[in-house]
């Protein structure tokens, strides 16, 4: 149930990067309007109080125009924009953290990798532009983040020449999984439905630390205690990345699973990870164990498990 607290503090927040703001009601549902040069932002702070209803976005098209004027050539004297003509069928973007990540998604194919990821999820014009610059008649969008899935989603809707297919990726074990299952050669329909059935294949394991000082299912959790989370859940804690790491997977893994990814982050020396990796393999030596330096930040590792 929302509060006149919580209408406050949204509007406190809306005020910051928008102005005509209106949070009104209570309850069950607030009710809000804002004007501001950064839709994303909006329904992301929304999004903090509960779930989005009856979203409505307006001006988009001129901002899309926007985007298609900056393509005119520096040489030419013309007052009209040059629209992009798509060179190919189909596209992918992907939303990704870490140079080792964004990496694998290259040799993956994909044709535009957008930083970004937990805590600093790009905008809707961040991925409306990265779905122009493809050139494709279609475009297949990865937000790899639940967070960034809402923006994705709007990026779509306000495109006019191009298609949009948003594939609902959770995490970047998900993404992964998923574009390998892209086929080239095959149509955009046959292509959205092998890629969101590929998503549910594939568990994905996080490793990282606490910000703050909480609580978890009735234990106190300190600020830079080690956390750990399956797909998206926050499951355990602990003191040890080595030791959170194998729990997880210890709960994750089945005897149906046949491999174990792990990407291993920015502030972790490879020595660590090579360390991790062999006791990995020594817990499941029926799993295929790969390991990728992934450089992203705040996880210092993520599996995926297939």
């Amino acid at each position: 149930s929302l509060t006149e607290k919580d209408a406050q503090r949204l509007r406190g927040m809306l005020e910051k990067i928008g102005d005509c703001v209106l949070v009104v009601g209570g309850g069950p549902m607030l009710k809000v309007h804002v004007h501001s040069n950064e839709p994303g932002k909006v329904l992301q702070y929304c999004q903090r109080f509960g779930m989005l209803s009856g979203i409505k976005v307006d001006n988009m098209r001129e901002q899309h125009r926007n985007i298609l004027d900056e393509d005119v050539p520096d040489n030419t004297n013309t007052q009209e924009a040059k629209k992009v003509e798509p060179t190919k069928e189909l596209g992918i973007v992907v939303v990704a953290a870490g140079e080792g990540i964004s990496e694998i998604f290259r040799e993956l194919g994909v044709d535009r990798v957008i930083a970004g990821g937990q805590s600093m999820n790009p905008s809707i014009e961040d991925i409306a532009q990265a779905v122009l610059e493809v050139g494709a008649k279609t475009v297949f969008v990865f937000p790899n983040n639940k967070n960034i899935i809402l923006a994705a989603e709007q990026a779509a809707q306000m495109m006019e020449d191009v298609r949009v297919i948003v594939i609902p990726s959770r995490s970047i074990p998900q993404g992964i999984t998923s574009v390998i299952a892209f086929d080239p050669d095959a149509s955009a329909e046959e292509n959205e439905q092998a890629m969101n059935d590929a998503l549910p294949t594939v568990q994905s394991c996080l490793v990282t630390y606490a910000v703050r000082d909480t609580t978890l299912n009735g234990n106190a959790i300190k600020q830079g205690d080690i956390l750990g989370m399956i797909n998206g859940d926050l499951v355990l804690s602990g003191s040890s990345q080595e030791d959170v790491s194998l729990s997880l997977l210890q709960k994750t893994v089945t005897e149906e699973h046949e491999t174990i990814s792990i990407f291993y982050g920015e502030e972790v020396t490879k020595e660590k990870a090579d360390a991790l990796c062999a006791q990995v393999e020594k817990s499941f030596p029926d799993c295929e164990v790969q390991m990728y330096a992934g450089g992203q930040p705040l996880y210092y590792y993520i599996f995926g498990v297939e």
